[in-house]
């Protein structure tokens, strides 16, 4: 595919992600087209990284107009407005029908078919995994905030629901995001993209232990754990304070000048060596000062 084609494809696709919601815009589409590629890296058979690289840009420009009501399928419209778009910058077929191969077999859904070419595996996953780690937690939360907005009313709590009684026990809480996170990381096609998901899970299930030891009781056992782990790690400059360091946090040790006549520091008291015949402390401190004042 030509290497003029990532270009192409982000030129086009920025003008879509205008009115796109922060889970979905051009920074979405960036993070997967990064992702990707490195997945890319890892594999062992050939990628076309332009090709790669353009269906990133491209697989969530419908995203607006989905939220909106205009479109009830975003992947298969955005498959078929990309392929528009390419066809009127006078792209060669074979490489639209790619496109829009990538684009249509990038969603979770169970009505989206199973992607055939590596390089719709790899933006698959690379889709997937940005609602991984601290990133996807934050994307997650944003969706709750999008679906909560065109509901017109409350879709899930960013908590553990329970912990304010049973009127609210019902309501979908931050367990959500974990089954989302999960179903997304057992459907990776990919064994870069299912390396890459454990490492970020590991992430994601400290994020999730944390939450819930916030919404312990005090003296539970999980909220214990949850506290020895926050306190696994303490920064060196907190320990420093707690031993009772001179050294301020972010600061070195001042280091006194030394006079260049007889090598003591001025006013800096009793030399070490005034017992094995070490000038005088009033000497010492008359020769500094004559050094300061050359």
């Amino acid at each position: 595919m030509s290497a003029g084609l990532p270009a192409l494809a982000r030129e086009l696709s920025l003008p879509c992600y205008d009115d796109a919601l922060p889970a979905h815009d051009e920074f979405h589409a960036n993070r997967v087209r990064t992702v990707a590629l490195r997945l890319a890296d890892d594999c062992e058979e050939n990628v076309d990284r332009n090709t790669l690289s353009a269906v990133a840009w491209l697989h969530d420009v419908g995203r607006p107009q989905e939220r909106s009501g205009a479109i009830d399928d975003h992947d298969r419209w955005d498959a078929d407005e990309s392929g528009n778009l390419l066809e009127a910058e006078a792209v060669p077929t074979d490489d639209i029908e790619t496109v829009e191969h990538c684009i249509r077999t990038h969603s979770i859904r169970s009505s989206s078919p199973e992607p055939e070419m590596l390089e719709a595996k790899l933006l698959f996953d690379g889709d997937k995994l940005d609602a991984t780690g601290a990133v996807g937690i934050v994307r997650l939360a944003c969706i709750v905030g999008e679906r909560a907005g065109r509901a017109g009313e409350r879709y899930a709590v960013i908590d553990d629901s329970s912990v304010l009684g049973p009127e609210t026990s019902g309501v979908p809480d931050i367990s959500l995001l974990r089954e989302w996170a999960t179903a997304r990381l057992d459907a990776l096609y990919t064994e870069p993209g299912r390396r890459l998901g454990a490492s970020r899970w590991e992430f994601m299930h400290r994020f999730f232990l944390g939450s819930r030891t916030n919404s312990e009781p005090k003296g539970s056992a999980d909220a214990a754990i949850g506290m020895a782990f926050e306190n696994r790690r303490r920064p060196r400059a907190e320990s420093a304070i707690r031993r009772g360091s001179p050294v301020e946090p972010g600061r070195r040790r001042a280091t006194r000048r030394r006079c260049p006549r007889t090598g003591f520091s001025p006013g800096r008291g009793r030399s070490p060596d005034h017992s094995a015949g070490a000038p005088p402390l009033r000497s010492v401190r008359r020769a500094g000062q004559r050094c300061r004042r050359r």
